[in-house]
């Protein structure tokens, strides 16, 4: 049994990267892609965190009683770990940033909802939501909303996606 709960534990570490990745291709076909691919990715990186957050919570913590951290298991890990440190605090700002930035724009009472086009598709007229009515912005505002929406969204899923990972893979070394 302890030997079939570690390779659980390895598998949704694995799983937890790739989803990083499935992440970073969502923004980025939802910025200057294909959209619907990428809410496909989008939907499925959300439901991977929370399954994973779930996982942690309620097998996760019997399972890493009984199995070594990935650390201990592939030491080459910890020359990855001032990197990560490094990343999740940039990534954190970028996120507070791009939320501040929707934040703002949204006390306005506009807020970014085309999803048939990416963010910096070029648009006869750039219209942003305003409690159910379409208004008209500028380019540039209608940017900002967008990607900062965007950026912030994803950013966060990819916070807590590291964050479940950083705890399987690094336990007492972070």
């Amino acid at each position: 049994m302890k030997k079939k709960s570690c390779q659980v534990l390895f598998w949704v570490s694995i799983l937890l990267v790739l989803n990083g990745a499935g992440i970073l291709f969502s923004l980025w076909s939802q910025l200057f892609g294909a959209p619907k691919v990428g809410l496909f990715f989008e939907v499925i990186g959300f439901l991977i965190v929370g399954t994973s957050i779930m996982f942690y919570g309620m097998l996760g913590r019997r399972m890493v009683r009984e199995c070594p951290a990935l650390v201990e298991t592939y030491p080459a890990l910890k020359r990855v770990l001032p990197s990560l440190r490094w990343l999740e605090v940039c990534l954190g700002v970028v996120v507070a940033i791009s939320l501040l930035v929707v934040l703002f724009l949204s006390g306005k009472g506009v807020y970014y909802t085309d999803y048939s086009l990416p963010v910096f598709a070029i648009r006869e007229h750039y219209f942003l939501t305003n409690h159910g009515t379409l208004t008209e912005v500028s380019r540039s505002v209608f940017l900002l909303d967008g990607a900062g929406f965007q950026i912030g969204w994803h950013g966060l899923l990819l916070l807590v996606s590291g964050y479940v990972w950083k705890k399987l893979s690094f336990r007492g070394s972070s």
